[in-house]
């Protein structure tokens, strides 16, 4: 007896082990039912019965272990090929086409990016106006003497200052308010820069080079 055939033995082994086990479980708790308690003592019984089954199955393959020969019948338990099931093919049911008509689309007016609808521009001026209502006290204080080459971004709305410019002219220099904290810009012609003071220091947050556009 080769040692596949032990294992497939060994296996059949576990396998009817754990049946008996839960068999003798359910028996068990079949006999202690009041309610019905004839029709519960039938399942036991057939319970049994099966178990006596199984046990025999295993006594069979403990024999074949010990003395290597295996039964017909043992055999037979262990390498039956199941039979195939026929398939039956029923005949395709083909739906009927649906007839689709196409449908007509209205021409499009052509895209014309100079020209913007007076509610667009009505809505964008509510809220810009929305939000420089709600500018803090001190951006307003601020501003009136900050020079206009410096400013506050709030709400995606830019603030410059009121004063004429100091320093370079050609360099911006915005405090971004944020929740929780400030970023600031720091723009040039070909740079733009943005920090964040972290733990007393200022920390580059991006440094993007800026190109010129010609028109």
């Amino acid at each position: 007896m080769d040692i596949r055939t032990r294992n497939t033995l060994n296996l059949k082994k576990s396998q009817l082990q754990t049946e008996i086990d839960r068999n003798k479980a359910t028996i068990e708790r079949f006999l202690q039912m009041t309610e019905h308690a004839d029709f519960y003592k039938n399942k036991a019984a057939a319970l049994k019965t099966d178990n006596a089954g199984k046990e025999a199955l295993m006594a069979e393959c403990d024999r074949a272990l010990t003395t290597g020969v295996m039964s017909d019948a043992l055999a037979a338990v262990l390498f039956a090929v199941p039979e195939k099931v026929a398939v039956v093919k029923t005949p395709r049911v083909v739906a009927p086409q649906k007839v689709v008509v196409p449908e007509v689309k209205k021409p499009q007016r052509p895209y014309r990016p100079d020209v913007v609808s007076q509610f667009v521009l009505d809505r964008e001026e509510e809220r810009l106006t929305a939000r420089i209502q709600r500018l803090p006290d001190f951006i307003k204080k601020n501003l009136k003497t900050m020079p206009n080459n410096r400013g506050y971004i709030y709400s995606g709305v830019w603030l410059f200052g009121l004063k004429p410019p100091s320093g370079n002219p050609n360099v911006l220099s915005m405090n971004e308010v944020r929740k929780g904290g400030s970023v600031y810009h720091e723009i040039s012609e070909t740079r733009h820069v943005i920090t964040e003071k972290r733990d007393g220091r200022m920390v580059v947050l991006a440094d993007k080079i800026r190109t010129r556009i010609s028109i």
